[in-house]
């Protein structure tokens, strides 16, 4: 599993989880509502709760490869590089829409 889908399944955990038990949604109606596959709602209830232990092995590893950090070189504005507004400026000229 790559970093990120390990991250996304982590934030959807509680939410996958919740829609499960108290509102009684199936893995079809849970995955339409969040726009994920039905495979990943049921991973992430087939999955066993890490203990605290496991947890902090996974941060610590995460920790070794850290996005990549700074200022942007154009905006200056600080944050995850490349900027995601530069990017989308980019973007935007070359597609010729308005601003």
């Amino acid at each position: 599993m790559s970093r990120r889908a390990a991250i996304i399944i982590d934030v959807l955990e509680p939410i996958v989880r919740k829609m499960h038990r108290l509102e009684r949604l199936t893995h079809r109606q849970i995955a339409r509502r969040l726009a994920i596959s039905r495979g990943t709602v049921a991973t992430i209830l087939q999955r066993r709760r890490l203990n605290r232990t496991q947890r902090e092995k996974l941060r610590r590893i995460h920790d070794l490869d850290p996005l990549p950090t700074g200022w942007c070189t154009q905006c200056h504005a600080p944050g995850t590089l490349p900027c995601t507004a530069c990017a989308a400026r980019k973007w935007r000229k070359k597609a010729n829409l308005p601003p």
